[in-house]
């Protein structure tokens, strides 16, 4: 009963509202929301220039916004560009060693679940040797990055400087390389700030473009 009353005030003109339209796709994303997030239709990139699309989850702060965050067309070369606009010492995991220089530093898992959210791609997390960590003073012993349609998509590789053997740690030649789930990575407290943090920026981030390319 609900989606037909929802279906038929789409249909029937409102002579109260003449500037509003409300488009099918979010209707659909307000009916079929949960208690936790909100389904959303965004571009899946592809080797061809065409994306295909994929689910997104919006969290539920944002659902009275769910129009704002149809994201259409977003590839994985301009969502890093957007990503560079939320990098900051506030959401970064080692704040201490983070500086403008490297601003992507200590962002690798926050980095990996937005590319998880966004295009629902898997999270893979690499563990690092102590004795090359100290080598090439990296801060950390791990790293997380993803995988989509069989290909590694790292956003944060480059914090790492030029000599670390980067490939060895993604092909598992350094230690056993594991798939991770987003709520194993969210049990960690700090990582679920800087999540917080960082999707709330992104989100904002996001907002700010579709707003500049609506029409009108």
């Amino acid at each position: 009963m609900r989606i037909l009353l929802a279906v038929w005030s789409i249909m029937t003109p409102s002579r109260s509202k003449p500037t509003t339209i409300v488009s099918s796709l979010e209707l659909m994303c307000v009916l079929l929301n949960d208690s936790k997030h909100t389904s959303i239709i965004t571009a899946k990139p592809h080797s061809t220039p065409e994306p295909r699309l994929t689910s997104v989850r919006c969290p539920l702060k944002f659902r009275k916004n769910v129009g704002e965050f149809v994201v259409r067309r977003l590839s994985l070369k301009n969502f890093g560009v957007y990503l560079r606009q939320c990098y900051s010492m506030k959401t970064s995991s080692r704040p201490q060693n983070w500086a403008e220089i490297n601003p992507s530093y200590g962002h690798c898992a926050v980095v990996a679940l937005a590319v998880h959210d966004y295009f629902g791609a898997t999270i893979c997390n690499g563990k690092i040797p102590p004795e090359i960590a100290h080598r090439h003073h990296t801060g950390f012993l791990d790293h997380c990055w993803n995988m989509l349609d069989g290909k590694c998509v790292d956003y944060t590789s480059e914090q790492f400087g030029p000599k670390f053997p980067y490939d060895d740690l993604v092909a598992g030649r350094l230690d056993a390389v594991r798939k991770v789930s987003k709520e194993e990575l969210l049990r960690d407290e700090l990582l679920a700030k800087n999540y917080a943090h960082f999707t709330c920026r992104l989100n904002a981030v996001l907002t700010q473009r579709h707003k500049q390319q609506a029409p009108g």
